[in-house]
């Protein structure tokens, strides 16, 4: 009995020495899993002076596009005035419909007509703090208060066509001239059937500004004159651009 009690005893250690050498292999061959290559070299990627083959790890392609900020529309828009026009229905609206790009304007000496008010306003936001009130002043909105609080000539004694001219940089908003007209006609009390308006936005004009204009004119005149950062402008049909891009 002792006999086969020893045998027993041997056996079971030969099987827990066999096991711990089994798991020992195992764990041993997990470890080398995760040791570096040795044979990466670093240096390839590190060192390598080449923008546009980086040894088979990153490759770019071999022709650069380049982007041009003035294509197409983009750039009629940078390079060109922008010219609106439209009318005013009978409850006083402005509609828009037509646009036009004009290559330049040209800085006048006077109005060459008879300016019924004028005025500039400039576009601000001052965030409320502690201690101040909200402030947001729309620069066409402005500039409409600025003109109608100085008068010049009456606009409901002028007997031919009264055209309404808004202008300014590349941020001046259409909603927000539309707005404006409107607020024109009714602050001048004349008839709407009489009233044309023209929006000009043009690059070289101070952004964050706005100039309005009413004036009257006889015969065919266009309506044509702007007034912005205290000068008269006017644009020719001659300088029309209709290019598409």
């Amino acid at each position: 009995l002792r006999q086969l009690q020893s045998n027993n005893q041997f056996d079971m250690t030969m099987k827990l020495i066999l096991a711990a050498t089994l798991s020992s292999a195992y764990l041993t061959h997990n470890v080398n899993a995760f040791a570096p290559n040795t044979h990466f070299n670093p240096s390839i990627r590190l060192n390598n002076n080449n923008p546009t083959k980086l040894h088979a790890y990153i490759e770019s392609d071999t022709e650069e596009e380049i982007f041009d900020p003035k294509a197409g529309g983009v750039g009629l828009a940078m390079e060109n005035a922008i010219c609106v026009s439209g009318t005013v229905d009978n409850k006083g609206a402005a509609i828009a419909k037509e646009m036009k790009r004009y290559t330049k304007v040209t800085k006048m000496g006077d109005a060459g007509a008879t300016v019924i008010c004028k005025g500039e306003g400039l576009e601000l936001y001052k965030d409320p703090g502690l201690s101040t009130e909200k402030i947001i002043k729309i620069a066409p909105k402005t500039a409409v208060e600025n003109a109608l609080a100085a008068i010049e000539n009456d606009a409901t004694a002028q007997d031919g066509k009264i055209y309404i001219t808004f202008s300014g940089g590349d941020d001046l908003m259409m909603h927000q001239v539309l707005d404006g007209v409107q607020e024109m006609v009714s602050g001048l009390g004349i008839a709407s059937s009489k009233v044309e308006f023209r929006s000009l936005c043009e690059p070289s004009f101070p952004i964050e500004k706005c100039g309005v204009a009413a004036v009257a004119v006889d015969g065919d005149s266009l309506g044509q004159v702007y007034y912005n950062d205290g000068s008269w402008y006017t644009i020719s049909e001659d300088d029309v651009n209709s290019a598409t891009e």
